[in-house]
């Protein structure tokens, strides 16, 4: 009996070897992240915005249902952590920070600011970029053929647009001379891809360029009084501290009566004049792709970065009206949306 036993206990032994042996054999054999484990794979996703903005949320509620198409359901095989920047570079660089300590599969900055703290904190946790305009020029790839070892993405920028931005604020207000851009330099580059798409293209419409930097409340308040003392437009430069600001910066063009095109759609429906820009959903539901083929094996170096493809144009009509300005209904046609 006692020999019978020794068997027994023996046999369940070398059972108990051969699934830890083929279990180990599949955890090596995996490629990426997806590998057979227990444990739920968890992604970092850093947004410029503040956490009660509701573009912000529809971003995230657009990220969180591609996944789900993709077969990732938040809590059972997949977890999300967010942060909200806030449109503060040193609070993005600390919630960066604070993502990139608790070893995440996958880091996603929304943001140029997010992905360059990505970078710095870390070489070995994959990156998705989103909504970054200029991945070669900020350094983060050295070309867009050839991504590099741990990040790829989709960048926000299109050499189109500064163009389009000119063109739609020449159709609504022809007299315009003189252009400011407006953007916060310590979370966008004063000479960046937008000012220059700007510009190039101011020739062909016959206007001045000029840069309006603002890092605060009153900052903006005195560029936007600057330039309602003449004939002057605004464009207003997409990145994290102008869309957390957006309000006050379209009751600021209202008050000093100065006409502007904004690259968000979500502008135009807050009382903005006109927009023109990227889907920014579409964006999130690649980055959400993206990172599926990450969790399923794909490395970031595999994955080619990808530019946008849809555009929206947004026209409010009762901001017109208030400006004593008039739509033509030609940009009235093409418009996605107009607002009354």
């Amino acid at each position: 009996m006692e020999l019978l036993m020794r068997e027994v206990s023996a046999t369940r032994l070398r059972r108990r070897e051969m699934v830890m042996v083929l279990g180990a054999a599949l955890v090596q054999s995996s490629t990426g992240f997806a590998q057979v484990t227990d444990r739920i794979p968890r992604v970092g996703l850093l947004f410029g915005l503040p956490e009660g903005d509701p573009d912000g949320q529809a971003r995230l509620a657009t990220f969180h249902q591609r996944l789900h198409q993709l077969g990732w359901t938040e809590g059972r095989n997949i977890h999300v952590e967010v942060g909200w920047g806030g449109g503060e570079a040193g609070r993005i660089r600390a919630l960066a920070k604070e993502i990139v300590e608790r070893q995440p599969d996958i880091v996603i900055g929304h943001a140029t600011v997010a992905v360059e703290a990505f970078l710095q904190l870390t070489q070995t946790i994959p990156i998705i970029f989103v909504a970054v305009s200029d991945p070669v020029g900020s350094r983060f790839i050295p070309n867009e053929r050839d991504p590099g070892v741990n990040i790829t993405g989709v960048k926000s920028f299109d050499e189109n647009l500064g163009r389009k931005w000119l063109e739609a604020l020449k159709e609504i207000a022809p007299a315009t001379k003189r252009v400011g851009c407006l953007f916060n330099p310590d979370t966008t580059s004063p000479d960046g891809v937008f000012m220059r798409a700007v510009e190039a293209a101011a020739r062909s419409f016959a206007v001045e360029i000029v840069a309006a930097p603002a890092r605060s409340i009153n900052e903006i308040k005195t560029a936007l009084a600057t330039l309602g003392r003449g004939p002057n437009g605004l464009v207003v430069i997409p990145e994290p501290f102008t869309a957390t600001n957006r309000d006050l910066i379209i009751a600021s063009a209202a008050a000093s009566r100065v006409p502007a095109v904004y690259p968000n759609r979500f502008f135009a429906k807050r009382g903005g004049l006109i927009s023109y820009g990227i889907d920014q959903a579409d964006l999130l539901r690649a980055a959400a792709e993206y990172a599926d083929r990450i969790l399923r094996g794909a490395g970031p170096n595999q994955l080619a970065i990808q530019g946008p493809t849809k555009f929206e144009l947004a026209i409010n009509l009762a901001t017109a009206k208030t400006l004593g300005l008039t739509i033509p209904s030609s940009l009235q046609a093409r418009a996605d949306e107009v607002i009354e």
